[in-house]
């Protein structure tokens, strides 16, 4: 394993032999682009695209690759792609968004109580997770109080940093 595989994949590999995960979701980059795919354990790989497209013709190659010898996660070899899952199509209002797209994809499959991107919403799901990103920053500074962190998780109980501080 390890001269094979880079220090994240052994570790990812580590947890899934381990029992630890359950399923796995992930965004990726292609041709400037996010798309996102997900795995849980009862059910087969799933693709979600914003621009409707398909997954990379590599794709399958390469998760084979990195769960070989991990059956509830190696995709068999008669699998000869991954299925589209539901997402909303970019059209103008969505612009720009894919990454954020592709980030609600795996949240959503992963059980999240959140609402499903839309792209006439995209602004919206922009700013929510700016939003997020900055907290997340302060909070990783120090650079907040016990009462401003009170009033920011009762004003967004459903923002990712609140899900993250009131789940671990």
């Amino acid at each position: 394993d390890t001269q094979t595989y880079s220090p994240e994949i052994i570790a990812i590999r580590e947890r899934i032999r381990s029992g630890q995960l359950d399923s796995i979701g992930f965004v990726s980059w292609t041709n400037d682009h996010y798309s996102a795919t997900c795995k849980f354990l009862s059910n087969p790989y799933e693709f979600g695209d914003s621009l409707n497209r398909r997954d990379a013709p590599d794709l399958l190659p390469i998760l084979r690759w990195a769960f070989s010898g991990l059956n509830r996660f190696a995709p068999p070899l008669q699998q000869q792609s991954i299925q589209s899952g539901l997402m909303d199509v970019q059209g103008y209002s969505g612009g720009g968004s894919c990454g954020i797209a592709a980030t609600n994809f795996v949240e959503l499959r992963a059980g999240l109580p959140i609402p499903r991107w839309q792209a006439e919403q995209s602004s919206l799901f922009r700013d929510l997770i700016l939003q997020d990103l900055l907290l997340y920053h302060l909070i990783a500074r120090g650079k907040t109080t016990v009462r401003i962190l009170s009033f920011i998780l009762s004003a967004r109980p459903d923002s990712c940093i609140s899900r993250l501080i009131l789940i671990g």
